[in-house]
C-alpha cells in the first residue's frame, strides 16, 4: 500500500519535530483552510469513529472505506499548523489512535501520519501520549509496511522531542545522572527502532535513525540505544 506516494519530508539535523506528507487522495478542496477545519474535521471524526464490526459484511466494508477516507482528510488537515488544535478539540485523537492500532493496513498507515503531523505541536504530543498513542505507534514499527513503520518512527521522534523539551522547561536544573529521564515512558520504542534502522527501506531507516537521535538526548536514552544494538545499525 501507499506505493508510489512520497511519505518522506525534509528534516533538520537538529532535533525538531517533523510532519508526514500523507495520502495524495482524496485531496482537500482549494477552499478548505483552517477556517473550515472545525466543520470538516467534525464530520471526519464521526466517520472515523463509526463501528465496523456490526451489521452485514457490506455495511462493515463501507464503514471501513469511509473511515479510511476520513482519516486521510484528517491527516491532510493536520498539515495546517493553525488547524491542529481544532482537530484535537473536535475529538480527532481517539479515533486516530484506535485506527492506527486496529484499522486496515492503509488506514493504519494514514492514521500514523496524521498523529505524526499533530505531534509537531508539543501540547498535542502530550495529549497523544496521554491518550495511549505511543503504544499504537510502537506496534507499527514492526509487522507493518515500511511506509507505516516510517510514519510511526517519525511520530515517536516527535513525542521524544516534546518530552525532552517539556522536562527541560519544567524541571529544575539537575545533573544528568540525578534527573529522571523524560524519555523513560518511550524507551520501549528503542529496540524496534534499532532494528528498523537496518531495514531495507531507506526512508524507514532514515526515520528510525532520526528517532534514535532524539532518544540520545540523555544518558538513559544513549544507554538503551547501545543495549539494543542501535550503534551497529547506525
Amino acid at each position: 500500500e501507499a506505493e508510489g506516494e512520497d511519505w518522506r519530508c525534509s528534516e533538520a539535523s537538529a532535533p525538531s519535530p517533523s510532519v508526514d506528507r500523507a495520502a495524495t487522495a482524496p485531496r482537500l478542496p482549494e477552499t478548505c483552510s483552517a477556517a473550515a477545519a472545525p466543520g470538516v474535521a467534525s464530520g471526519c471524526v464521526a466517520a472515523a469513529s463509526s463501528p465496523t464490526a456490526s451489521g452485514s459484511e457490506s455495511d462493515a466494508a463501507i464503514a471501513a472505506v469511509t473511515a479510511e477516507a476520513a482519516v486521510t482528510i484528517l491527516a491532510r488537515l493536520a498539515l495546517l499548523p493553525e488547524a491542529r488544535s481544532e482537530l484535537s478539540a473536535c475529538g480527532a485523537l481517539p479515533p486516530l489512535i484506535a485506527i492506527a492500532g486496529a484499522g486496515s493496513a492503509r488506514a493504519r498507515l494514514v492514521a500514523a501520519a496524521a498523529l505524526t503531523n499533530l505531534t509537531v505541536e508539543p501540547a498535542l504530543a502530550a495529549a497523544v501520549t496521554e491518550a495511549g498513542g505511543t503504544a499504537a505507534l510502537m506496534r507499527l514499527l514492526e509487522g507493518s509496511s515500511a511506509a507505516a513503520a516510517e510514519a510511526a518512527a517519525r511520530g515517536i521522534r516527535n513525542l521524544a522531542i516534546a518530552a525532552t523539551a517539556a522536562a527541560a522547561d519544567s524541571a529544575p536544573r539537575e545533573s544528568e545522572s540525578e534527573a529522571e529521564s523524560p524519555l523513560q515512558p518511550l524507551s520501549a520504542a528503542i529496540p524496534p527502532l534499532a532494528r528498523l534502522v537496518q531495514a531495507p527501506s531507506e526512508p524507514a531507516r532514515e526515520a528510525a535513525a532520526n528517532a534514535l537521535h532524539a532518544f540520545a538526548a540523555d544518558a538513559t536514552g544513549r544507554a538503551a540505544i547501545f543495549a539494543a544494538g542501535g550503534v551497529t545499525g547506525l
